[in-house]
């Protein structure tokens, strides 16, 4: 979620799917999973809270 990754049909499945373009291209996107971004730092560990849904 809160991400930009661009306008290929690719890159739109991953932006966010509330302010992305989503709905106007969902029949043509490929279905993705979105989850909230984690609070550890690039690098860092993360809590097992960070990546609970993941699971």
């Amino acid at each position: 979620r809160s991400g930009y990754h661009g306008d290929t049909f690719g890159a739109m499945s991953v932006c966010d799917p509330v302010t992305g373009m989503h709905s106007l291209f969902s029949k043509s996107l490929t279905k993705q999973f979105f989850i909230e971004q984690p609070k550890c730092r690039f690098g860092e560990s993360c809590s097992s809270t960070d990546i609970a849904e993941l699971k």
